[in-house]
């Protein structure tokens, strides 16, 4: 739990820190999509629709969530909002079990679909810290399985924990296969591996 918190306030922090009070680069810096030259703007992901474009949140989820939700989260909004649209064919690529939480989520709750995401990401995260720990506790003393989760969860990258992602519930689920499988606990195992591979390519 300490490290969680501690990995959760180092990401948090300078990400709300700013996205509230930093600026973007201008968008005046030109790229080329598609054979075109176009000017920033917002992501791709919601196309032409401005249905699409998501509005700002309110209350502790506009500290919290907004700064967590980009890239790739438009991405898995647009998912859990729209599921497999066929005007929207490059969500394929986006794998359903973390859009499909967001979406009963949103549903049970009535919250956005962002912040259930990002409270997925968060306690799978957790999870994901405990298992490992337990994992590498089988073969190795307490003080390498403590460096193994203090690694993990400091990593340079490991703000995708945090964020709007499907790293912190495939972890969870990845290393719930390996602990099951070394505990001889096979339905579990083979549970955990069809629902990693529900949740990235990688699985």
């Amino acid at each position: 739990m300490l490290v969680w918190t501690l990995h959760w306030l180092l990401t948090q922090i300078p990400a709300t820190l700013a996205y509230h009070y930093g600026r973007s680069r201008p968008a005046g810096e030109e790229y080329v999509r598609l054979g075109r030259i176009e000017e920033g703007g917002p992501s791709w992901g919601y196309g032409q629709d401005p249905a699409n474009i998501p509005g700002e949140l309110s209350g502790l989820a506009h500290w919290l969530v907004e700064p967590m939700r980009l890239w790739d989260g438009s991405w898995y909004r647009l998912t859990a909002i729209n599921w497999y649209s066929p005007r929207q064919s490059a969500n394929a690529a986006f794998f359903p079990l973390y859009p499909k939480l967001m979406d009963w989520g949103n549903q049970l709750t009535g919250w956005s679909v962002e912040t259930i995401g990002y409270l997925v990401s968060n306690v799978a995260f957790l999870i994901a810290l405990i298992l490992l720990f337990r994992l590498i506790s089988l073969d190795f003393s307490a003080s390498v399985a403590k460096r193994t989760i203090l690694a993990v969860a400091l990593f340079p990258t490991a703000f995708f924990f945090t964020a709007v992602y499907t790293e912190s519930l495939f972890i969870m689920l990845a290393v719930a296969t390996l602990y099951a499988a070394r505990r001889g606990e096979w339905l579990v195992a083979g549970v955990a591996g069809l629902l990693a591979a529900l949740t990235r390519s990688a699985g």
